[in-house]
């Protein structure tokens, strides 16, 4: 999968201040960061997978669970609407333009209503919130 990012962004630099914060098992730190980072890039379902994997850590299993099955719906949206590609699957590019363009909308604009995902934008929200705290 293909997903156009500026490694030079914010969001690249709390990354990896999150990932730091998870080795070192601060995941309630991890936690907001990843959080923050993922209402900065909605359409990068990673971050949610991270954000379960400290909340199991946690013993956060249902909440974990939940996020999981989201990253996954998420990827399988972003497939369909041609948002992100598999490059060993798909070979038509010519239509990048397109794709990179929605890519950057949903970076400006968060998520389409549309989509369903408000659930899991309110959960994110409230994690960010309750694990900045701590």
């Amino acid at each position: 999968m293909t997903l156009i990012t500026n490694p030079l962004t914010p969001a690249s630099w709390q990354k990896e201040k999150a990932f730091q914060a998870f080795s070192n098992k601060n995941y309630k730190q991890a936690i907001s960061i990843y959080a923050e980072v993922f209402l900065e890039k909605q359409h990068q379902f990673g971050y949610l997978r991270d954000i379960a994997a400290a909340l199991s850590e946690l013993k956060q299993d249902e909440e974990a669970r939940f996020l999981r099955q989201q990253a996954d719906l998420l990827e399988k949206k972003l497939k369909v609407e041609g948002i992100i590609r598999d490059v060993r699957l798909d070979d038509s590019f010519s239509d990048a333009d397109t794709w990179i363009r929605r890519s950057q909308e949903i970076e400006q604009n968060g998520l389409p209503p549309k989509w369903g995902f408000e659930q899991l934008i309110a959960t994110i929200r409230r994690l960010a919130r309750e694990y900045a705290r701590d």
